[in-house]
This record gives C-alpha cells, sequence and structure tokens, in this order.
C-alpha cells in the first residue's frame, strides 16, 4: 500500500450523454476518464492538505466511499457517501469533495461526457486532526 492516502482509481462509470443531457449511456467504453487538475499525485496532495480529522474520533481510521457526478465542464455534482464511516468522517470526505476544483472531464469520441465516479477517501494516523 502507498504511503499517506491509498485511492482506488478503478471505480468508473459512464453515465450520460453526449449529445442531450437527458439520455443515458450506462456502460460505454470512456476512451479518456477524468482527471483531478494536475493527475492522481494532484488529488493525493489536495487531500493530504484539505483533510481533517473530526474531533469526535481522533484514533478511528478508515475509509470513506464517496460518489459524484463529473460533468462535461469538470465541476461535481450530488456527492454522496456510497460507504461511510460515521462520526463526522463522511462528513469531512463530502466538504474536501464539495471544496475540490473542475476536473478535466471524460470524453467519448472526442466529445466531454457526463460520469458517474466514486472516489475512496483513506483516513489514517497521518491524517491531520481539527
Amino acid at each position: 500500500m502507498r504511503r499517506g492516502l491509498a485511492f482506488s482509481w478503478v471505480m468508473m462509470l459512464a453515465a450520460a450523454a453526449l449529445a442531450q443531457p437527458d439520455s443515458a449511456l450506462v456502460g460505454v467504453r470512456v476512451e479518456k476518464f477524468p482527471q483531478f487538475p494536475g493527475g492522481e499525485s494532484a488529488l493525493h496532495r489536495y487531500l493530504k492538505k484539505e483533510l481533517r480529522r473530526p474531533k469526535s474520533a481522533p484514533e478511528m481510521m478508515g475509509t470513506v466511499y464517496l460518489t459524484f457526478m463529473i460533468d462535461t465542464l469538470g465541476s461535481l455534482h450530488d456527492v454522496h457517501v456510497k460507504r461511510g464511516m460515521g462520526h463526522g468522517f463522511d462528513e469531512e470526505a463530502m466538504r474536501c469533495a464539495r471544496a475540490m476544483p473542475k476536473w478535466d472531464p471524460a470524453t467519448v469520441h472526442g466529445k466531454p461526457i457526463n460520469v458517474q465516479y466514486v472516489l475512496p477517501v483513506r483516513f489514517d494516523r497521518r491524517t491531520r486532526r481539527r
């Protein structure tokens, strides 16, 4: 396992359309996945800098799985906890996700599409305290 925050980048689903936002293309082959500005290492740095351990559980460790939509402009929408930890960890992970800058959107046939994204956010001993 990597030092610092651990993330899994394999959880991607195409969820919306090229031409009309109401039609869904579930399971299409995404040619370019969405990317945090600066790539994976920049996302790790962002979370390391922004993420804070809740005061309510100073020794607790684990992973909050967030799901959100990345639209054709790279904005995040509908941030929800897919699997949480409680004790304030879920809210902190969602706070950090909602404050993220715009991502580079996913594309199919060179056109940006909306995608549903699942992001594991790891809280470990190195996560800073509030």
